[in-house]
C-alpha cells in the first residue's frame, strides 16, 4: 500500500466532481499512479463512458469520513468502474452501491482508533496464534489494492516468516435487504511458496490448514460488524469468469471454491453464490473416537483462542 503524501487532502464536504477534479488535475495524488499524466488522463477518459455513475462513486468515496486514509491505502479506489468487480454478475450501479454501503457499514461498526489501524501501511494483526511447537502465525486484516477487484478488504494468514499462506478479500454490503458479508476472492500462497509450509501449519495448528483458520477469522468478523449472512462467489461467478478477461485470468483462478465453500457447509444460491454458515460447526467430542479426543481439544482451544483475540483487536 503506498504511502505518498498528498497536495491537496479530501475531506467530508468535497463532493465527487470537486474529487474528481482534484484528482484528474493532480492536487491530489493518493499513490505513485496518480504522479503520472497518462493514467489520470486515462482516468478521465474512462470516466466519459460512464460519467454519471462515476460521479456517484466519488460521491461515495468522498463521503468517507477517513477518505484521505482509504485513498492512500486503496490508489485505484476511484477506478472501481473500470474493472469488473466482486462477482461476475455486477453491473456499475452494483458497484456504486455496494463500495458505498461497505464504507458506511464498517464506519457504522468500527471505532476509529480500529479503522486508523487497518487502512495502515502494514496489517492490522487480529490475532496471533502459538503452534503446537512453537511456530507463530498471524492473521491480519488489510486493504490489498492489487486485490481490488475482489473486494475492499482482505483477510491474510502468515507464518512467523511474514510469508502469506492464504488471504481471504470481501466488501460489506446489502444484498436482499441483508446486511452481508460478501466474498469475492480467496486464494492460498503464491506459486512460488513451498507447499511444505502449509503442511508445517497445518501440523502446529492441530490439524487446521490456513484456509480453515482464515474462515474462522471471517466468520468472527461477519459477526463483529453484524453481518446477517456471508456469501461467496463459485468457480463459475468469480470475476474472472468475465468476458473479458477470457482464458488469460481465467487460468489464474488457483482455487476450487466450490468444492472449498461445500466443506465448511456451504449452500448454493441460485445466482452460483455460496452461503456460507455464520458459525463452522464443531463435532462434539463424543462424535470423536476417544484416540483422537486429546487433539481436538487443542484444536478447540486454539479456535477459542483465535475468537477472543480477534473480538479484543476489533474493539480497542
Amino acid at each position: 500500500m503506498s504511502q505518498i503524501s498528498v497536495e491537496r487532502t479530501a475531506d467530508s464536504s468535497m463532493t465527487g466532481f470537486q474529487l474528481f477534479n482534484s484528482l484528474v488535475k493532480g492536487d491530489l495524488k493518493p499513490g505513485r499512479l496518480w504522479h503520472a499524466k497518462n493514467y489520470r488522463a486515462k482516468f478521465a477518459l474512462r470516466t466519459l463512458l460512464a460519467p454519471l455513475t462515476t460521479i456517484k462513486l466519488l460521491d461515495n468515496i468522498a463521503a468517507i469520513p477517513s477518505c484521505q486514509d482509504v485513498l492512500l491505502a486503496q490508489p485505484r479506489l476511484p477506478c472501481k468502474l473500470h474493472h469488473p468487480y466482486l462477482n461476475v454478475h455486477f453491473k456499475h450501479q452494483d458497484t456504486v452501491k455496494a463500495i458505498g454501503e461497505h464504507y458506511q457499514m464498517i464506519d457504522d461498526a468500527l471505532p476509529q482508533s480500529v479503522l486508523r489501524k487497518i487502512y495502515n501501511a502494514k496489517p492490522y494483526y487480529l490475532c496471533e496464534i502459538t503452534g503446537k511447537n512453537g511456530q507463530l502465525f498471524r492473521i491480519g486484516i488489510s486493504p490489498i489494492d492489487s486485490l481490488n477487484k475482489e473486494g475492499e478488504l482482505s483477510l491474510l494468514f502468515y507464518n512467523d516468516e511474514g510469508t502469506m499462506l492464504s488471504e481471504c478479500t470481501f466488501t460489506l454490503l446489502t444484498y436482499l435487504g441483508k446486511k452481508t458479508l460478501f466474498v469475492g476472492g480467496l486464494q492460498g500462497p503464491k506459486r512460488s511458496v513451498p507447499h511444505e509450509l502449509i503442511q508445517t501449519a497445518t501440523k502446529e495448528c492441530h490439524g487446521l490448514f490456513p484456509k480453515r483458520l482464515l474462515m474462522q477469522a471471517l466468520c468472527l468478523f461477519a459477526n463483529s460488524v453484524g453481518c446477517e449472512q456471508i456469501l461467496a462467489v463459485g468457480n463459475d461467478t468469480h470475476i474472472y469468469k468475465n468476458w473479458r478477461y477470457n482464458k488469460k485470468k481465467s487460468s489464474k483462478m488457483m482455487s476450487d471454491y466450490d468444492s472449498f465453500w461445500l466443506s465448511i457447509g456451504a449452500e448454493t444460491t441460485q445466482e452460483g453464490y455460496f452461503r456460507l454458515p455464520l458459525t463452522i460447526a464443531r463435532k462434539s467430542l463424543e462424535e470423536i473416537a476417544s484416540k483422537k479426543r486429546a487433539e481436538y481439544r487443542r484444536r478447540y482451544q486454539l479456535l477459542d483462542d483465535l475468537e477472543a483475540a480477534s473480538h479484543a483487536a476489533l474493539s480497542r
